[in-house]
């Protein structure tokens, strides 16, 4: 199981070498409102979270053509 340190030790390392680099996260289900500690997991670990809903995919294209100046 990953702790919430080793995620904030990867997020600042790749941070650094990658400072234009975002992390964003898509869930499939509600496992991670389930399993306790998933949630503040997610929340230091992406910059933003992402479902497979049709608005969600909507808000997703946006980010990337915001993103990528498409």
């Amino acid at each position: 199981m990953i702790t919430i340190g080793k995620v904030v030790i990867v997020y600042t390392i790749i941070g650094e070498h990658y400072p234009k680099a975002k992390f964003i996260g898509f869930v499939d289900g509600i496992g991670w409102y389930v399993r306790k500690g998933d949630l503040k997991r997610m929340i230091v670990a992406y910059e933003d979270v992402f479902t497979f809903h049709k608005d969600e995919l909507q808000r997703f294209e946006k980010l990337l053509k915001d993103t990528l100046g498409v």
